[in-house]
């Protein structure tokens, strides 16, 4: 599975690159979120790299929904994750693929195009990153065992007061990126500790693959009310936000966030 979907990756990663670097349009769907050329590109191909594997595919370029209470296995996908850092041209969008089964993450693969990186995880087997085409690095989370001074990896975007409020009661060292997908691959490579957003904006497909990737390398991930991100729901919105840290500090940090 993974090879082959890797070898689809390839050439898709090269075209969003292609549109990346030209002048392109920006339109804005019906919630005033932008879209681009490059989201519906990434939607397409996907579309097609998975197809053969002959699961349903819930994406956010999509407007087909199915019920997943009956559907034991299915992939969600966000083609294009973090479209606001693809515009301002920060190089932090990704490409993020995951499978559930029985409601739970069971692998998933996060592209980061601009910086030639591919993390990917399947249950039980670990967590690696692909970097500039090199051999797969096994990835571990900090081993930070406080919450004060401790890295809070947080949107670039959007940046709540409830998060200000948080860094400055701890003290802590903020890192602000993009997507969600850049968000967590930091994580699981040691490199930030806590992440949180109490929105109830973000989508299914805003955590599916990083969150077996964070999960493998050590990691937890959550709502903010420490509850599992519920993939059966007939909402494919999270209504309580998402919560992620190395699994030490996740006690600490969803004892803040349920009380958004």
């Amino acid at each position: 599975m993974l090879d082959l979907i890797l070898t689809g990756l390839r050439p898709l990663e090269e075209e969003l690159l292609r549109i990346y670097n030209t002048s392109f349009e920006v339109n804005h769907k019906s919630d005033t979120s932008p879209v681009t050329q490059a989201d519906i590109c990434s939607h397409l191909e996907l579309s097609k790299i998975l197809k053969p594997f002959g699961y349903p595919i819930l994406s956010e370029e999509s407007t087909e929904n199915f019920d997943r209470s009956t559907t034991k296995t299915f992939w969600v996908i966000d083609p294009l994750d973090g479209t606001k850092d693809f515009i301002q041209q920060t190089g932090e969008f990704s490409i993020m693929i995951g499978l559930v089964r029985d409601g739970i993450p069971i692998f998933g693969i996060v592209s980061v195009p601009a910086k030639q990186k591919i993390y990917y995880a399947e249950k039980g087997k670990g967590a690696y990153l692909i970097k500039n085409n090199g051999a797969p690095l096994k990835l571990e989370v900090s081993t930070n065992k406080t919450i004060r001074n401790a890295s809070f990896i947080t949107s670039r975007n959007h940046f709540a007061n409830s998060m200000q409020k948080f860094t400055e009661n701890n003290k802590l060292r903020l890192i602000k990126c993009g997507s969600n997908g850049v968000k967590l691959g930091f994580m699981a490579e040691g490199m930030a500790d806590v992440f949180f957003n109490p929105t109830d904006k973000m989508g299914l497909w805003d955590i599916c693959a990083p969150q077996i990737i964070l999960e493998e390398s050590g990691g937890t991930v959550s709502d903010c009310h420490g509850l599992p991100i519920d993939y059966l729901s007939s909402n494919t919105k999270i209504p309580f936000g998402i919560a992620a840290s190395n699994t030490i500090l996740h006690k600490v940090l969803t004892d803040f966030t349920k009380t958004l």
